[in-house]
C-alpha cells in the first residue's frame, strides 16, 4: 500500500436492482427508481413516497440469482 496514493475500487451502480415507491401499508409500492439510464418513462408524482436505495458493486454491475 502506498502512503501517498491509497488503494481504490471502481464502484458501480447495480443495474437490476432499484429503489421503489412506498404505498399506506405497502412498502413496496408498484414504481421504480431505476439506478442507470433507461427508457422507462414512469414519473414521481406530487405527494408519492419512495425509498431510494442505492446498491454498487464493484464486480461486474448485475444480481444473479441462483438455485442452491
Amino acid at each position: 500500500m502506498n502512503l501517498f496514493m491509497p488503494d481504490f475500487y471502481l464502484v458501480k451502480p447495480i443495474e437490476n436492482l432499484s429503489g421503489h415507491s412506498i404505498n399506506k401499508y405497502q412498502i413496496h409500492g408498484g414504481k421504480s427508481v431505476l439506478l442507470v439510464k433507461n427508457d422507462d418513462p414512469t414519473k414521481m408524482e406530487e405527494g408519492e413516497y419512495f425509498a431510494i436505495e442505492t446498491f454498487g458493486s464493484t464486480g461486474r454491475g448485475r444480481i444473479v440469482e441462483s438455485v442452491s
